[in-house]
């Protein structure tokens, strides 16, 4: 954590709130299967006996996983200040008085549960470095390679002319959580750079299903103005 905050930029995030949102741990642990550590080996054998080696201690924090609970005024903060990232209002016409003049009010709370996209195929990346003319060049399966460039350029402090983005011909199916894979390819780059040599990050399906991005849960509250014509 500490490497990456020194070698790169905390990622664009469009939030009212502070959030220093780097691919790995820093300092803060806020979700299970956040990664707090990478190895490097020359083979997946080898880095996964390395990886048993490492032992992390963890302080356990207070915990909110409701998003109606997480906005209290005493609840554990994940970022800084407030659990609230976006408040907006907005209005058109005249609510208030379509809502005095309303024949009837319906009113409906919907819960949405968190869920994830599982794709046959998981997050694949490759990532070098070359120091002569400090760029970085990504292989990825992910989606949106235009979206993410400048976003990652932006974290690992380049010229978008000095990182490049290959992105197989045939990506397949993913319901959106490939383009999530972003953190992991900025990661994959600062370790490549690090290590100075390509290196290659395959998730494995308990990763994705422990760590990827996922769906928030959500509650949606809606109140309509109905007239007896049938009108909304």
């Amino acid at each position: 954590g500490q490497d990456a905050a020194q070698w790169m930029r905390p990622f664009s995030v469009i939030s009212d709130v502070k959030v220093r949102y780097y691919p790995i741990a820093v300092d803060r642990v806020r979700y299970v299967g956040e990664p707090v550590a990478v190895v490097v080996a020359r083979s997946r054998y080898i880095a996964e006996d390395a990886l048993d080696l490492i032992e992390v201690e963890y302080e356990p924090l207070p915990a909110v996983v409701d998003p109606e609970a997480a906005m209290a005024e005493d609840a554990p903060i994940l970022h800084e200040r407030s659990n609230v990232a976006v408040a907006r209002d907005l209005r058109y016409g005249e609510p208030d008085r379509v809502f005095e003049q309303a024949s009837r009010v319906v009113s409906l709370r919907i819960v949405f549960p968190k869920y994830s996209s599982t794709p046959i195929e998981t997050y694949g990346i490759i990532a070098s470095y070359d120091p002569g003319s400090e760029q970085f060049t990504i292989w990825s399966n992910f989606h949106g390679p235009f979206i993410m460039h400048p976003v990652i350029a932006d974290a690992l402090g380049v010229p978008e002319n000095r990182l490049r983005f290959i992105v197989a011909k045939d990506v397949g199916g993913s319901f959106g959580i490939k383009i999530s894979s972003y953190p992991y390819l900025a990661l994959m780059a600062l370790v490549a750079r690090k290590a100075a040599e390509p290196v290659k990050w395959i998730e494995d399906r308990q990763e994705h299903l422990t760590a990827s991005s996922s769906h928030t849960n959500r509650v949606a509250y809606l109140e309509a103005a109905v007239r007896e014509d049938g009108k909304i």
